[in-house]
């Protein structure tokens, strides 16, 4: 996801994506829907209908280039 994305969804702004992946040979889809239920929220949805998760941003774990992110302390660099 881009930077600019991020800041979008740090400033509180709805912002949703569509992600294909495969699981044992078959296609699927998950969508993730940030600041959806209000700011800081994140829901994580399945083609079938599951849901991975549906809470708290700062739930989530994100990793940048291997690193796990602390989202309570993570600041975007400034816009360049």
């Amino acid at each position: 996801m881009a930077l600019v994305t991020w800041r979008r969804i740090l400033a509180g702004r709805v912002v949703t994506r569509v992600v294909p992946y495969r699981y044992e040979g078959e296609r699927f889809t998950s969508e993730w829907i940030f600041n959806g239920a209000g700011p800081g929220t994140l829901h994580v949805g399945y083609d079938d209908c599951g849901v991975h998760l549906d809470g708290a941003l700062s739930d989530a774990s994100v990793f940048v280039d291997g690193e796990q992110l602390e989202m309570s302390t993570f600041e975007p660099p400034p816009a360049s």
